[in-house]
């Protein structure tokens, strides 16, 4: 237990360590970039948990079925932790760099396992916990549940939790794992089975729009969903109300699966970390011509070469764009679904709302955020190669671009198509978006001067550093302003006029930050 103890500290501090948090981390600036990107985690955690819960939480409480509150809440947790958790999984499962020297020590593969498995575990806790914290309180204030102990049931509630979503991202870090170390073109299938899972993920998730449905049909009808394969949430919102025995089940029930799940694929740990790493070790350098238009295209080449040939860089930076173009096309296909929601908002709805969802995806592409970080220690050849920082930086921005452009042009043509939104609205909301891409993609270039993780390592680069977090969660932040002001402001001007306003200032900021990287920024590229 000692080893398996201090195993699991080391991939604790390790994960400070990526946030530049950790005792004697280095220098203020970092430390306060490192809080502040947790300081955005933890509103956006608890800020969209307070919203839901205050809406469900009366919609419930009027309809009669308040004691399902807490199991849809901690149901709706689950799958959202997953996308922050799942891009990563199988780099920090089999890709540590201290993986090879941890198996060389006499301690047991499992303990191994098991300490990266607490790691992708905390990540969970940290969402899934503080997002839990608003339920109880609203638990509490809707009589939901009956007394002031609750708040102590609850705590085993946020412990147990975070068990399933650590589990899923596990078993999925395992495939695409086990794909990579036994395919030729490695990057290729564990990007395609990033998408697969994410695809199936959101498939997934579009369902949970149907409990509503279910829950406002009747107690019976939601008795019956929770005694399905739901019922350890069943149990944990039983347990918040004053059942110890269904609590402790429900802690039992989320803990055993994950420790067999750890056991079963330590087994055949050692086999999968030597099959990735005789990849990685194969030469594949190649003398050869290489042809592009100018440095700029060069640069932006390069850029989208690595983009795509790292698994962890590609699924955390730009998952976000296949999430807008599934959902556009789930629009499309599902209008049934669409219409009853069309009917009870009204259409003229419809355009703000997609303009909204379609911003919270782009504002959570953030490759330019990490791109310089990723240079690591062959930064010099970039320093010293004769190419002028404006031409590096347009390069490093423009990949945000080059992701979003498509998805965004694609996800408008079948909001379009979908016949939800107008031709007008469509290209209005088009301008937007793509206005909103060019900014946050200098934004996260100048984030990424100001707080440099040039040694954390691609993984915790791209997740867990400074700079990603806070270009993430930022711009989410950003998003959310502008969401507020569409929906506030929708009976004030007309949407294809505030789409159009929205691009202007949005292009005068780009400008604003543009002529800030070719002065300050240069200054930072240099120092680094």
């Amino acid at each position: 237990m000692r080893e398996l103890w201090l195993l699991s500290k080391v991939g604790f501090l390790q994960m400070l360590n990526a946030l530049q948090v950790s005792r004697g981390s280095g220098t203020r600036k970092k430390r306060f970039g490192a809080l502040g990107a947790l300081a955005l985690i933890a509103f956006l955690a608890l800020y969209l948990s307070g919203l839901y819960s205050n809406m469900l939480g009366s919609m419930l409480v009027q309809a009669g079925v308040g004691e399902f509150f807490v199991p849809v809440m901690a149901l709706l947790v689950t799958p959202i932790s997953l996308v922050f958790t799942l891009p990563s999984a199988g780099s920090a499962l089999f890709g540590g760099k201290d993986t090879d020297f941890l198996l060389s020590l006499p301690v047991k593969t499992f303990h191994v396992a098991f300490s990266k498995m607490m790691a992708l575990y905390v990540e969970n806790l940290l969402f899934s916990g503080l997002w839990m914290i608003p339920v109880g309180i609203a638990a509490y204030c809707y009589g939901i549940v009956p007394d002031v102990w609750c708040f102590l049931r609850l705590l085993a509630v946020i412990v147990a939790l975070p068990f399933w979503g650590t589990l899923l991202a596990g078993i999925g870090g395992l495939l695409m794992a086990l794909l990579g170390s036994r395919a030729k073109h490695k990057a290729l299938i564990q990007n395609l089975a990033g998408i697969v899972l994410f695809a199936v993920m959101f498939l997934g998730s579009m369902q949970i729009n149907r409990l509503s449905q279910i829950l406002l049909a009747g107690r019976q009808e939601a008795q019956r969903l929770f005694a399905t394969w739901l019922f350890m949430f069943g149990w944990m919102g039983r347990g918040l109300a004053g059942d110890v025995g269904a609590l402790i089940l429900s802690v039992v029930v989320s803990i055993l699966p994950f420790v067999g799940m750890v056991w079963l694929f330590s087994m055949g740990y050692r086999k999968i970390v030597d099959g990735l790493q005789s990849r990685v070790l194969r030469s594949d350098y190649r003398l050869g011509q290489m042809k592009a238009q100018g440095q700029g295209m060069a640069l932006l080449k390069k850029e989208i070469a690595r983009l795509f040939a790292t698994p962890a860089y590609l699924m955390n930076c730009c998952i976000s764009a296949v999430l807008m173009v599934g959902f556009a096309v789930w629009v499309v296909a599902d209008r049934k679904s669409m219409s009853v929601f069309v009917e009870l908002m009204g259409k003229e709805w419809m355009a703000p709302l997609f303009l909204v969802c379609m911003e919270l995806m782009v504002a959570m592409l953030y490759p330019s955020a990490v791109s310089i970080s990723l240079e690591g220690k062959s930064i010099w050849i970039l320093k010293e190669a004769p190419v002028d920082t404006k031409t590096l930086f347009a390069a490093k921005a423009a990949l945000n671009l080059v992701v979003a452009v498509p998805c965004v042009l694609l996800t408008a043509i079948l909001f379009v198509v979908s016949g939800f939104v107008t031709v007008l609205e469509g290209g209005c909301m088009l301008l937007a978006c793509l206005a909103l891409g060019a900014f946050l993609a200098q934004a996260g270039l100048v984030v990424n001067l100001h707080f440099p993780s040039m040694e954390a390592g691609d993984m915790r680069a791209v997740k867990n550093s400074a700079s990603a977090l806070i270009s993430a969660f930022g711009g989410l932040l950003f998003a959310g302003v502008l969401a507020a002001l569409v929906l506030f402001t929708k009976n004030l001007i007309p949407f294809p006029g505030f789409c159009l306003a929205q691009a202007a200032v949005l292009i005068l900021l780009s400008a604003g930050v543009w002529k800030y990287l070719k002065q300050r920024g240069t200054q930072l590229f240099r120092e680094l």
